[in-house]
This record gives structure tokens, C-alpha cells and sequence, in this order.
């Protein structure tokens, strides 16, 4: 799984680079740094999935991009996918993740910004089935759609500022 990460961050990499330079030679040469780069070894080795969201979120980007530029339903509903994947496993990375998408598209389109309206709808087509699978799976196990499950472990295991703890046995921080 963790080989699995690390190529997906690898290879997304390598794609997101291409789309936005259209340079095969500069998207390699990325694709290498990242191969390289000690955030890889460093990240792999937390057994936690922070490089296979990496991959999922580069994904995204390209899908969207590309999506928007060629005007394919396929790559904006894969990228909905791709940002409600991780929606599902980390909520507050697909907001930053949507964000990097979309506020560069706005800007980009903003005298046009109805262009943006039909990839809006395909992209929200693809992120909408694993958004509500979360909330449903949320009020499953928390009994509240907004509440996710890792605060079953700890519930000062959340975002925001105050007392925190990752979970039991750890220490309270107080973030303040």
C-alpha cells in the first residue's frame, strides 16, 4: 500500500505537471524530484495515508483541469470521484484540495465565469455519491453526519482551536 502511495504521488506528479506546462521533459524531471524528495521516504513511513491522498489530490487536479480545458464530462466526473475519495478518508484535505482546484479556475475564468458552469455540475455528479456515503457512514457510527468517526476513538481529536489530544494516552494540548 505504501509502494501504491508513493507511485500514485509520483505519477501524479508527473501528470499534473504535464497539463499545466505541457512539457513531457519538465513533467519528468518533477516526477523525479518527487521520486527523490525526502517528503516521499518521510511520508511513506507513517503508515498513515497521506501520500496515497497526495496522489488522489494530484489526480484531481489534473482530471479537473483537464476536464475544464477539453470540456470531458469523464475527466470532470473522475475528478469529482477522485475529491470525494478523499473526502472520505480525510474531509478537511478535500476542502483544501477543492479549493487549489477551483479558486485558480475561477480567477482564470472570471470574465466568464459561466464556462464553469456545466464542468461545476459534472464535477459536483462525481463528488456528490462519496460525500453522502460519508455523512450516511457518519451518522452510522457518530449518530451525526457531521461528526466523523475518529471522534469515537477521542473526541478531542478534532480541528479548531482549544483542547486537543490525537487520541488516548497522549498528552492535551491546548490550542489556543
Amino acid at each position: 500500500a505504501v509502494a501504491a502511495g508513493a507511485a500514485l504521488a509520483v505519477a501524479g506528479t508527473w501528470a499534473l505537471v504535464q497539463e499545466l506546462s505541457r512539457d513531457r521533459a519538465l513533467a519528468t524531471v518533477a516526477a523525479l524530484f518527487m521520486l527523490v524528495s525526502p517528503i516521499l521516504l518521510v511520508q511513506s513511513g507513517g503508515l498513515l495515508n497521506y501520500l496515497f491522498t497526495l496522489g488522489l489530490g494530484l489526480g484531481f487536479l489534473t482530471l479537473l483541469r483537464q476536464g475544464v480545458r477539453t470540456g470531458s464530462p469523464v475527466r470532470l466526473v473522475g475528478s469529482g470521484l477522485l475529491l470525494g475519495w478523499i473526502f472520505f478518508t480525510r474531509p478537511y484535505d478535500a476542502a483544501i484540495w477543492g479549493l487549489l482546484g477551483v479558486v485558480p479556475l475561477v480567477v482564470a475564468h472570471r470574465h466568464r465565469l459561466r464556462d464553469l458552469v456545466a464542468p461545476a455540475l459534472w464535477g459536483l455528479l462525481g463528488v456528490a455519491p462519496l460525500v453522502a456515503v460519508t455523512l450516511a457512514l457518519n451518522q452510522r457510527l457518530t449518530g451525526s453526519a457531521l461528526e466523523f468517526p475518529i471522534t469515537v476513538a477521542d473526541p478531542l481529536d478534532q480541528f479548531g482551536f482549544g483542547d486537543r489530544r490525537l487520541m488516548p494516552g497522549f498528552g492535551i494540548i491546548d490550542y489556543g
